[in-house]
């Protein structure tokens, strides 16, 4: 081997091996172009030379030796320069990966619960401290770290057999998240599946926490809630007996102030009569509110759809107005606009509520001018519904703007100064507003402090084919009720109830029979022919529920009538399914017990 040969391997043995990794680093391929043609261009002009084809002149061939020469000393001195590069950044990868590892074991430490991950062997890749941490406190076990093989590991004896499944369940690709108890405390574990590039699983990853606090904090909500949900129930029996024991006397209080306006008296006793009168359905309306508060907050209250007479509801509301704008001296004025001699679908007990509240209200507060009761029928003969507004305006005190929002609440007032001068339960506005929640609507008002209130609200009811009224029940008179060769069995155990609804009854011209328990009831009708029966539910001895069981079986046509001061939930439907005719509450107005009584004798 000749010099010239020497120099050319040294040159492909040096060089080309530093263009290459310059090249694979870079992506700078004039480098390897560049330094790899010159040796294959000196070695074809010397295999030529051997064989004197072509004659080169011999500068052409020192010029080539020289420049091989520089390139051999360019070439080192690019290994050199590379090898540095390669050091320094294999360095800097190093410091690279230290930090990234020190960041991920800081942010292991650092996370919520426990964290371990695994390979497709049960090799432990990582690790966090609060891992080990709870593996020593709840096992004992220590030592637990990066490269053991859990199954020969003796954490595998501690574990029980659905943890060691939920380890191969994540490495047979399925996603976990279970909680468990251990040693008295309570865990959430998740495990996900690791895949590599290919897809295929190469480990899995495992999370835990303690959610004992949790489920502690769960389980005294749930306590709490139950005993919530207890205090309710209590709270509906108490109403629900209070109401009973409220009515039943209340019932006889308003029942007799009736009687005694029909009969003789003095001429200064009728406006004692009409006060009585007035205080006890004030009452009663303030029982009524107190039971409906109670069903709303519960979820409870439900609306009815039934058949009412519009023409006649303002009748009613006239007739329970007159009497007090008349005594305060004030002008009750009600004004229609559109048809109002039409039957509609609709609550028409709950819609009394409504304007019952708004209307007393507006004669509580106004103590001069007058009080405007207005109604808006919407006339449209294609339409099946009905659209209605209802306004209540007065001339009273006004609402202050500040205190706008505090009228709707419970228990509340506009302010302590009306609470003093004015009284009430500050019930009567919330009732509306959950009512009229119910009823898809809403209560607006507009107020000028001083100079008078206006609540409005709009409803839509469906309408009725019928378009004339029922005469024999909507007369109004007590004077023209008949019912006559009509024989009833009153089971009622208040003597005050007894008295009240006897007398109400023969002023009908009807022969009353009256049984102060259930036993008594039965016995009564075995030995007489009755064509109602009024059935008191609550009585000595045998309620009305059992006796009314009893008669069934031997007159099952006869119909009984629930007579009750109780208010529970869907009370009218219960009754029914459980074989009353109909239901009248008491306190009941005239009205009230002589329509239900046509009503089933014409059902008979």
């Amino acid at each position: 081997m000749n010099q010239k040969e020497t120099l050319i391997y040294l040159y492909m043995l040096a060089f080309l091996p530093t263009a290459m990794n310059i090249f694979s680093v870079r992506k700078n391929s004039i480098s390897v172009i560049l330094y790899t043609l010159f040796p294959l261009i000196y070695t074809l002009f010397t295999n030529l030379a051997i064989y004197h084809y072509p004659s080169f002149p011999a500068l052409v061939l020192d010029s080539l030796t020289i420049l091989i020469a520089f390139n051999i000393i360019l070439s080192f001195t690019l290994f050199i320069m590379f090898g540095n590069y390669m050091v320094i950044n294999n360095l800097a990868r190093q410091q690279k990966l230290l930090l990234r590892s020190i960041s991920l074991q800081t942010t292991l430490d650092n996370s919520i619960g426990a964290v371990w991950t695994i390979d497709k062997d049960y090799i432990l890749i990582a690790t966090n401290t609060k891992y080990t941490e709870s593996i020593e406190k709840e096992f004992g076990i220590t030592g637990l770290k990066a490269g053991i093989d859990i199954r020969q590991h003796a954490i595998w004896e501690k574990l029980s057999e659905p943890l060691r499944a939920q380890y191969y369940s994540v490495l047979q690709g399925q996603d976990i998240l279970h909680e468990i108890e251990l040693n008295g405390k309570h865990f959430e574990i998740k495990g996900v599946p690791i895949y590599d590039p290919k897809g295929k699983i190469g480990g899995a990853t495992f999370g835990s926490r303690d959610i004992t606090a949790k489920k502690n904090a769960e389980e005294t909500l749930l306590k709490a809630k139950k005993a919530a949900e207890d205090a309710n129930l209590a709270k509906a029996r108490f109403l629900s007996n209070m109401s009973h024991e409220i009515r039943t006397p209340l019932n006889g209080i308003i029942g007799i102030t009736r009687i005694m306006q029909d009969e003789k008296f003095l001429p200064g006793q009728y406006e004692n009569l009409k006060t009585l009168q007035d205080l006890s359905e004030h009452t009663l309306q303030i029982i009524n509110n107190i039971l409906d508060i109670a069903k709303i907050e519960a979820g409870k209250s439900f609306l009815e759809n039934k058949r009412f007479n519009l023409h006649r509801f303002i009748r009613k509301m006239n007739s329970i107005f007159s009497g007090t704008a008349k005594l305060k001296g004030i002008k009750f004025i009600i004004e229609s606009e559109g048809q109002t001699d039409i039957y509609l679908f609709g609550d028409e007990v709950r819609l009394s509520q409504i304007l019952i509240n708004l209307i007393g209200n507006a004669f509580k507060f106004t103590e001069k001018g007058n009080v405007t009761f207005k109604i808006c029928s919407e006339d449209n003969p294609d339409s099946e519904i009905q659209n209605l507004r209802f306004s209540v305006s007065d001339t009273g005190i006004g609402i202050k703007k500040e205190n706008a929002g505090k009228i709707f609440e419970n228990f509340s007032q506009a302010d302590s100064e009306t609470t003093r001068k004015f009284g009430g339960s500050g019930l009567g506005l919330s009732i509306v507003d959950n009512i009229l929640r119910l009823m898809d609507s809403r209560i607006n008002v507009e107020s000028k402090y001083g100079k008078g209130t206006t609540f409005w609200f709009d409803v839509c009811l469906k309408k009725s084919s019928i378009t004339t009224l029922n005469k024999a029940i909507t007369q109004s008179a007590p004077d023209t009720y008949s019912l006559l060769n009509i024989n009833i069995l009153l089971a009622e155990d208040n003597k005050i109830n007894q008295i009240v609804a006897t007398r109400i009854l023969q002023k009908w011209k009807s022969n009353v029979t009256v049984a102060s328990n259930g036993k008594e009831a039965v016995d009564s009708i075995e030995e007489n022919k009755f064509d109602v029966v009024l059935m008191d539910l609550d009585m000595p001895v045998m309620d009305g529920y059992e006796s009314m069981t009893i008669i069934k079986q031997s007159f099952p046509n006869i119909p009984i009538i629930a007579l009750t001061a109780a208010s529970f939930d869907d009370m009218n439907n219960y009754l029914s399914n459980k074989g009353f005719s109909e239901v009248v509450q008491k306190p009941f107005t005239t009205e009230d017990l002589y329509s239900k009584i046509i009503s089933v004798l014409k059902r008979a």
